[in-house]
């Protein structure tokens, strides 16, 4: 059942349970004159996306728009069910993330990218279906779509990747923050800097952006609701800026990436007790020494 969001006009954030895990991986739902879906999981998870709009009580054709906020799989990968499922939408994604999904030659290669990088859970991850190129609007925020009793503004947002934005969302004073430098797992906030294409400078400049807005609730990708609103923020900002710090560190003082991810995970042994975690940890750990290799 999608989770209304408490205090906010018709937002919902909806569990596609990635690899059936419960509150990994979030997509949303507007439920505005002009309703509009926010992302679509994976492949295999698109279903359940689908289904919370009929749980919420909006007409599939209804649907204005499905927001792609990013091209990874673990957002996009469904975007092929989720719009024939909502037959009347316009799928709306950066113009950097078009071609991969309407391009099947780019969505291929998209796919088989991200199957290398994940080895093993390559099947789980699934692949991306491609949707007709006239249902697809390509934007280069910021920018902003009318929904008839609010408005939601894209927000640039491009430190995770060159593809990515935010949404603000003003009749809840609502900001997706979606994957920009933080995750909030468990009630606790993260840092979150995964490869290839995290940057430091260029996230920092999107929490400077956030911190202009009259934020009541952070919005995450990974997973949920932050009712701490910007103040949320500024201690993302510190924490991430930390994070980066500590690897650099280690990076001076250890030789060999195994070495340093070791050390990395050591100082957070509470964090790093969970496998999932775990893994979350060291990917970031990689994206860091990617970013530090490359400035």
């Amino acid at each position: 059942m999608p989770e209304h969001v408490e205090g906010s006009d018709g937002v919902y954030v909806v569990d596609t349970l990635m690899f059936g895990i419960e509150e990994q991986t979030a997509a949303f739902v507007i439920d505005a004159d002009r309703p509009v879906v926010v992302d679509t999981g994976l492949e295999s998870d698109a279903g359940r996306v689908v289904e919370a709009v009929d749980e919420i009580g909006i007409d599939r054709e209804d649907i204005e728009y499905v927001i792609v906020t990013h091209v990874h799989l673990d957002h996009a990968g469904g975007v092929g069910t989720v719009a024939e499922a909502f037959p009347n939408a316009t799928v709306v994604v950066h113009d950097r993330g078009v071609k991969y999904l309407t391009d099947e030659r780019s969505a291929d290669r998209l796919v088989e990218k991200v199957h290398e990088a994940v080895g093993s859970l390559a099947d789980a991850y699934g692949g991306i279906e491609t949707v007709d190129p006239g249902r697809v609007v390509g934007v280069s925020p910021p920018d902003s779509l009318d929904l008839g009793d609010r408005t939601v503004e894209l927000v640039k947002a491009e430190g995770h990747a060159p593809h990515h934005f935010a949404l603000y969302e003003d009749a809840s004073r609502s900001l997706f923050v979606v994957d920009e430098g933080c995750a909030y797992i468990d009630g606790r906030e993260l840092p979150t800097t995964p490869p290839p294409d995290f940057d430091l400078e260029t996230t920092l400049e999107s929490f400077e952006r956030f911190e202009g807005y009259d934020v009541d609730a952070l919005l995450y990708g990974h997973y949920g609701v932050n009712h701490d609103g910007g103040d949320a923020v500024s201690r993302h900002r510190e924490a991430l800026t930390d994070w980066v710090e500590e690897i650099r560190t280690a990076d001076e003082e250890h030789d060999g990436t195994d070495d340093i991810i070791s050390a990395v995970v050591g100082n957070h042994p509470e964090a790093a007790s969970d496998g999932v975690t775990r893994q979350v940890m060291e990917r970031d750990v990689r994206g860091v020494l990617g970013y530090l290799d490359a400035t």
